[in-house]
């Protein structure tokens, strides 16, 4: 089937720091994997994709919607700094995170590895940009 698994034991990390429009981001992310940064008029997007298969989306702006935006969410829960809307498409793992005005992606997760996906969207940090 062409598909491979992120292995947890021995995993190897790389912290990563980007800046979006007013905020910032640090993520700690299993290697290797691929990163793509768009700039356009009305927001910035970051693309993360794993060797297996899955990608992580961090995205502040406007106008702009992802396929995973049109999932219909399993489960919803919030707090005062977070909504989280996750759930199952194609037989493999989503998650939507919105944390500070900020909207944090993962698609494309197998069972196996949803646990450590889950951990990297839980642990991420978005900060102010001081201006």
């Amino acid at each position: 089937m062409g598909c491979s698994a992120i292995k947890q034991e021995g995993l190897s990390y790389k912290v990563e720091c980007q800046a979006l429009l007013s905020k910032e981001f640090k993520v700690k992310l299993p290697q290797p994997y691929h990163l793509q940064k768009e700039n356009y008029e009305e927001g910035v997007a970051c693309f993360y994709s794993f060797a297996d298969g899955a990608y992580i989306i961090v995205f502040q702006g406007a106008m702009m919607k992802f396929t995973i935006d049109n999932y219909k969410p399993c489960k919803k829960r919030e707090n005062k700094h977070r909504m989280v809307h996750s759930g199952i498409h194609n037989r493999k793992y989503w998650r939507k995170d919105i944390i500070d005005g900020v909207s944090v992606y993962y698609d494309n997760v197998t069972k196996e590895n949803k646990s450590l996906y889950n951990k990297i969207l839980d642990d991420i940090s978005i900060i102010n940009i001081k201006k």
